[in-house]
């Protein structure tokens, strides 16, 4: 999950704090910064927060601790997700059919 920036730092950083495992981000320079720590927090917000256009990618270790962070991502449009991915079996209009 790619991040460019943040706008509600608190409850993000709250949601990290209520993760159970670990939670970090990655820069395209594969830079890791775990965001357990706070001081990792304070220069990934640094970086979300700068206007330099820096993308990080989010990843948790724990797969119940992802739903956490959807609301930080902004909604696209149906008309970006390919007709043969799987996100259409959970969308509409997969061209995939069972008899």
């Amino acid at each position: 999950m790619k991040l460019k920036t943040i706008e509600e730092v608190s409850a993000f950083l709250e949601a990290v704090d209520s993760c159970v495992g670990d939670v970090w981000l990655e820069s395209r320079y594969g830079d890791r910064l775990n965001l357990k720590s706070k001081l990792s927090q304070y220069i990934a917000m640094g970086a979300l927060l700068r206007d330099q256009n820096e993308e990080l990618e989010l990843f948790c270790a724990n797969r119940e601790d992802i739903g956490k962070f959807l609301k930080y991502f902004k909604d696209i449009s149906d008309n970006w997700v390919p007709c043969n991915s799987i996100l259409r079996e959970f969308i509409g209009g997969s061209i995939f059919y069972t008899k």
